[in-house]
Parts: structure tokens; sequence; C-alpha cells
């Protein structure tokens, strides 16, 4: 990984990809402090390389949620599905499958913050 930030950078599109199966790897795996911080690296990345609304975005920017929703960080996952699913309403449309999946995340976690009646009304 090193390497590829060394020879290609860090917005490189293969670097991106990379580091994403990484963070992805991490994640599956349990290991969320570890997933975090590339997470974080590379949603950065993809907002500078593809842009806020892309669908590489969206991804890191849902998977980021995911972690902090996996480390009972609820707040923040909050504000990143948030954010992702009236972006994906705007661009894919409400019957979508990565929109209804978002809003099943979303309603998730307002569960967990004790927000029943605005998970029900996802």
């Amino acid at each position: 990984m090193e390497h590829m930030n060394r020879v290609l950078g860090e917005d490189h599109t293969e670097t991106i990809v990379v580091v994403g199966h990484l963070a992805f790897s991490y994640w599956i795996r349990g290991r969320y402090q570890e997933a975090e911080p590339l997470f974080i690296k590379r949603l950065e990345g993809c907002k500078r390389v593809y842009g806020e609304e892309s669908p590489q975005t969206l991804i890191f920017m849902s998977n980021l949620a995911s972690t902090y929703r996996d480390q009972e960080q609820w707040e923040e996952a909050e504000v990143l599905y948030v954010q992702v699913l009236d972006k994906r309403k705007r661009i894919l449309g409400e019957m979508h499958f990565d929109t209804v999946a978002t809003m099943a995340d979303l309603a998730i976690t307002y569960d967990a913050l004790g927000r029943r009646e605005d998970a029900l009304r996802l």
C-alpha cells in the first residue's frame, strides 16, 4: 500500500480501490478500529477524485457509517447515513436497492438511538 501511494499517489483510482478492499477486509473481520481510518482516508480521496455524489463516494460513506454503527458510535453513523440516503434518493430514486438498504441501516441506527418513531417513518 505504501508503495502504491508513493508510485501512483493517494488519489489514484487504483490506490483508492486497493485501500478500499483492505478497509473492507478489516471491517468484515470485525476489525473496525483498523478499518475506520482507511475508510475515512478513502472517502476523502473519493470526494476529491470522483465527486461528492459518485457511486464510489457513497459506497465509502456508507461503509464508514456501518463501521461507526458496528462500534456503537450511533451519532456518527446517523450523520453519514442521512447524507447517503438523501443523495441516493435524489440520484437513484426511493425504490432502488441501495436506497432501500440505506433506509434500513438508518432505521437500525435511529432505533439504537431510541428514536423508534423516526425509524418507523423510514
